[in-house]
């Protein structure tokens, strides 16, 4: 039990640093993403590869499809800006 517990673990700490990785390797880059919901503040929505992407907006853009770049990112989305 405990060893099925740390590889468990283990398969999710490398699992998050190739999240990192990838989120990391997307700053600075363009992507056109498809916006599903407006939250008062940000546009949220997915680019083609299934990256949730964030974007400061002060309208909503529901169902519209924008180019946006990635400025930064956390633990489980990305954000950027509209090109």
């Amino acid at each position: 039990p405990d060893v099925k517990r740390q590889r468990s673990l283990k398969l999710f700490e490398i699992g998050e640093n190739i999240k990192k990785d990838f989120y990391e390797s997307q700053k600075g880059t363009i992507h056109s993403v498809l916006f599903e919901k407006f939250d008062g503040k940000y546009n949220c929505g997915h680019t083609k590869n299934f990256m949730y992407v964030k974007v400061l907006s002060g309208q909503s853009m529901e169902n519209e499809i924008a180019d946006v770049k990635i400025t930064d990112f956390d633990d489980e989305e990305c954000y950027g800006i509209l090109i």
